[in-house]
């Protein structure tokens, strides 16, 4: 579940896991009591795996899903939809996934590469990458233009190293 400003979204399921079992996107406009279905989908092929994946900007939910591969052409994507449920969800950007907002700019990733879009314009770029990207042993956080974390290299996590 998240919120911003007159908007709560969430989704339902009827497993712990939002993939195995059907799944159900909604929003709640907290000024009209409106309560529109966003998705429904009985039999997902891919996953929302909450955290950052599904988020409110202005009267816009986004949310990403992704396949169990979690490979380029897997069935992975972003998708967008107004939350007052005018328009249905659609798609943002095809085989994107790891998706994270600040403000108007949305991070992404597309296989192994990284971009930033602006909301407003729709102008996207490479997401800039920090020095220890390239480190075989670097666990944290990723300066990009939203904030994420991640670990890189066969060596992390091995004792000595």
């Amino acid at each position: 579940m998240v919120a911003m400003d007159a908007f709560v979204v969430w989704v339902e399921s009827s497993d712990w896991l939002v993939a195995d079992a059907g799944i159900t996107l909604y929003s709640y406009d907290r000024t009209s009591g409106l309560r529109p279905q966003l998705l429904f989908d009985p039999v997902p092929s891919a996953n929302l795996s909450f955290g950052s994946d599904l988020t409110v900007v202005g009267t816009s939910v986004y949310l990403s899903m992704a396949s169990a591969g979690r490979t380029v052409g897997d069935g992975s994507a972003i998708y967008s939809a107004p939350a007052r449920g005018t328009k249905p969800l659609t798609v943002l950007v095809a085989d994107g996934q790891r998706l994270t907002v600040d403000g108007a700019k949305m991070t992404y990733s597309v296989g192994s590469k990284r971009f930033v879009r602006d909301l407003d314009s729709g102008d996207t770029a490479p997401a800039p990458i920090n020095s220890p990207e390239k480190d075989d042993t670097f666990c944290g956080a990723e300066s990009a233009a939203t904030f994420t974390t991640r670990c890189e290299g066969s060596t992390v996590g091995r004792a000595g190293v």
